[in-house]
């Protein structure tokens, strides 16, 4: 009697079966050093894996096309290569989403048709004027058409020019010409509201009263400094490929050779949800390649974590017990409504639903201060960075950034940091 395959297994070649009705869809593109290798994923049957996969094919060999002679390339087929780069190069899938529509509301429809060695500064320029008098598409709250924001053309200006420094580098053109042409000035963006230290140890100890599996996932929140879709992609059982993402008995040693408790979450994956597919996903990288990471944690918070592990648990046996034994229950720390992938959008909603439940008290803590589940992370990296212990490097690897500039904007293997950051949580009494 053959036994049953488990999952994942390669169902055929290029295709690999990631759980029911889940798949992975590899596309390859050249060979030896020079090759690309593109993955999608694929909520539905067999014959939807298939059909990626044949779709994906014959973009590649429209790709080659194009490539085949760099001086009559269009802007709108450049974009095409330049995007699947950006896939590639682990980019998430809201910032593509994000160039895709720069692209398509302000660029293409002026520069689309231009061949890329064809495009002058002067037609940069003359776009930027025409955006800078263009209304906005809807209404504003009180009925009236505004025009573009100076933060949407510096948004456009930016994108066009990461565009063509790329088509450079690739011998598409000899130099960029929006170099010549001056970068719009964004307007100030709002100071995101954060919590200061006190404020953060009052705001736990609300929190640890809350949901088990909320106040878990805040806890995370606050304790790592994590991005939602990175928190959504923690992997507590182990997969065929790896282990768990969590080492709830990790040990750390001071300067002074004292051993102090605590864990650690590696950050590996992230789950989003992908406009072209219409599904919720799970990418093999956080938002980028360089946010993989291990951030230290608290034994406040591994404690937190263990209590939930119980509450988990008991989560799947309920589900077990409602849809039967075959149910898919995914490898991740939190589940869905249905043991599946949770919806990235649960975790804010949950967040405001705590804001909402707990708002006389949250008023005591924070006043009239609107803390966002982004606005977590904020107050982590503040916090982390206002306590002096860590060096610059130190914190951009803490908060996966790859730009000291971004760690700056968020200040208004990490186990040799382990010590210095628990120690900062050691007045925190719950």
């Amino acid at each position: 009697m053959n036994k049953k395959k488990e999952y994942p297994y390669t169902v055929e070649p290029n295709i690999k079966k990631l759980g029911q009705d889940y798949y992975r869809v590899r596309i390859r593109k050249g060979s030896g050093k020079n090759q690309r290798v593109f993955s999608e994923y694929v909520y539905g049957k067999i014959s939807d894996a298939r059909a990626v996969k044949r779709k994906g094919f014959a973009e590649l060999e429209k790709i080659k096309d194009v490539e085949k002679d760099k001086s009559k390339v269009t802007l709108y087929e450049f974009c095409k290569i330049w995007l699947e780069f950006c896939k590639q190069d682990g980019l998430s899938p809201t910032t593509i989403k994000g160039y895709k529509q720069r692209l398509n509301d302000y660029i293409l429809p002026t520069l689309g048709g231009y061949k890329l060695n064809e495009i002058k500064a002067y037609d940069i320029d003359k776009l930027l004027i025409s955006l800078k008098n263009q209304n906005k598409k809807i209404l504003n709250e009180n009925g009236i058409i505004e025009k573009l924001h100076a933060s949407t053309l510096n948004g456009a200006y930016r994108v066009l020019r990461n565009l063509l420094n790329k088509a450079v580098v690739w011998d598409y053109i000899e130099y960029n010409p929006i170099h010549k042409v001056k970068c719009p000035s964004p307007k100030p963006k709002k100071e995101k509201e954060i919590c200061n230290k006190d404020e953060l140890f009052a705001l736990l100890k609300l929190i640890y009263n809350y949901n088990i599996k909320y106040s878990t996932l805040f806890f995370i929140a606050i304790f790592t400094g994590e991005r939602r879709c990175e928190i959504n992609g923690i992997h507590l059982e182990k997969t065929k490929d790896e282990d768990s993402n969590i080492d709830l008995n990790a040990k750390f040693t001071n300067e002074k050779g004292e051993i102090i408790k605590g864990g650690l979450i590696y950050v590996k994956h992230s789950v989003v949800w992908d406009n072209e597919l219409k599904k919720i996903v799970e990418r093999d990288i956080p938002k980028t390649e360089k946010g993989i990471r291990g951030v230290p944690i608290p034994m406040v918070c591994v404690e937190s974590i263990k209590r939930y592990i119980k509450y988990r648990e008991n989560e799947i046996k309920l589900l077990k017990n409602k849809y039967g034994d075959k149910i898919e229950i995914v490898p991740n720390l939190f589940l869905g409504k249905y043991g599946g992938l949770m919806h990235p959008d649960t975790l804010s909603h949950n967040w405001n639903k705590f804001k909402k439940r707990n708002k006389d008290e949250l008023e005591k803590i924070i006043g009239k201060k609107n803390i966002t589940l982004h606005g977590l992370r904020h107050s982590f990296c503040t916090y982390m960075r206002n306590d002096g212990k860590l060096s610059d490097k130190e914190m951009m690897d803490l908060m996966g950034h790859t730009d000291i500039k971004t760690t700056n904007d968020y200040t208004h293997n990490n186990r040799e940091i382990g010590d210095k950051v628990i120690e900062m949580w050691d007045d925190l009494e719950l």
